[in-house]
């Protein structure tokens, strides 16, 4: 609900996960899937707002995909120092 609300999820999460012993990478990746279910229930929640500014949401959506792909492919690339 924290995400879904100000964005700001990963900022309770994160700690937590490395708090219980899970290396950074595992807990970077465990926090994201965890959070998708709060993204897609925030979305359906603010779908009205959502489609009020649907032109700048197919904007922003090319980069974000590109984004994600390319953190996700460093993630695996770069050694774990690196993150």
């Amino acid at each position: 609900m924290i995400n879904v609300v100000v964005g700001s999820g990963t900022l309770v999460t994160f700690p937590t996960l490395l708090l219980f012993g899970y290396p950074p990478i595992v807990a970077n990746i465990s926090n994201n899937i965890g959070l998708v279910g709060g993204g897609l229930s925030g979305s359906w929640g603010y779908r009205r707002e959502i489609a009020a500014n649907k032109r700048l949401l197919l904007r922003l959506l090319p980069l974000s995909v590109l984004g994600g792909l390319g953190g996700a492919l460093l993630l695996l690339v770069l050694p774990a120092q690196a993150f």
